[in-house]
């Protein structure tokens, strides 16, 4: 065997890995282990400041729920109360919360970050290295990309 056919090879076999990596990621994105009842303890709302164009600011909402700090979009922070009673499902693999549900009001959420974590960059990965392993020499720098994205968003899901 040539040089070039055993790149070729473990070149297959890394993309084939990222595959499995991003189905995992998304597995765990779909299904939870465990759901859990806590009651509210504060929540607060940061102002946070950005460069943009737009409004240089938004404010950042979180809710405290017995040791967990949950993200959660304005309007949901808005209708929570203290006391009032959360449930929200664990991840299996990587202990995220996938789905954050108000008891007292009904209203249920998951985090917009948590979607591009747990469903966008795993399905995009997914389809650009399906893609790669069909058109290989027209597609490599778009892999490369794209494994690089599902390596860190596997880090970080991992810490």
């Amino acid at each position: 065997m040539d040089k070039e056919a055993v790149f070729n090879k473990i070149q297959l076999v890394f993309m084939i890995l990222m595959i499995g990596i991003a189905m995992v990621i998304l597995a765990d994105f779909e299904f939870s282990s465990e759901t859990l009842t806590e009651r509210v303890d504060s929540k607060y709302k940061r102002l946070e400041n950005r460069q943009s164009t737009g409004r240089n600011y938004y404010y950042a909402t979180h809710i405290q729920a017995g040791t967990y700090r949950i993200p959660v979009s304005e309007d949901f922070g808005d209708d929570t109360k203290e006391g009032h009673t959360l449930s929200f499902e664990k991840s299996l693999v990587f202990n995220e919360v996938n789905r954050v549900a108000n008891r007292d009001t009904g209203l249920s959420e998951k985090f917009s970050f948590r979607w591009m974590t747990g469903c966008i960059i795993p399905l995009f990965a997914i389809i650009v290295l399906v893609l790669g392993i069909k058109r290989r020499e027209k597609l490599n720098t778009l892999v490369f990309v794209t494994e690089v994205i599902l390596l860190i968003d596997f880090i970080f899901l991992l810490y």
